[in-house]
């Protein structure tokens, strides 16, 4: 693929994403109408977390991350063959306010 072609595809892909985030907003908020599902998406995002380090961060069990990861990729809101999980949107490309997660003791707003 020549150095055009990859830029196009680029901005084809940049704003089909941005024009999908109205309708992708209102599929993920259903799932993450709680603090503890948020925490959890929010420690998804950029899919290096393991299960451990989610349950963690986002204050949580790790069955219950599990489960939640388990039912959002059925769900397509976290990527299929992603491991560790991760979101196909982030909070902020959706417009949601991201909560602060805990890193032993510690606030992180990554």
């Amino acid at each position: 693929m020549d150095p055009e072609e990859k830029e196009l595809l680029q901005q084809i892909l940049k704003w089909t994403r941005e024009g999908a985030l109205p309708s992708v907003r209102e599929r993920v908020l259903p799932f993450i109408d709680t603090d503890a599902k948020k925490r959890i998406y929010h420690a998804i995002a950029d899919g290096t977390r393991s299960t451990r380090m989610i349950e963690e961060v986002a204050s949580v069990s790790r069955a219950t991350a599990v489960k939640l990861v388990e039912e959002w990729r059925a769900a397509g809101v976290v990527v299929a063959d992603s491991e560790p999980p991760r979101a196909v949107f982030t909070m902020a490309e959706l417009g949601i306010a991201a909560p602060e997660l805990k890193v032993r003791g510690k606030t992180q707003t990554k």
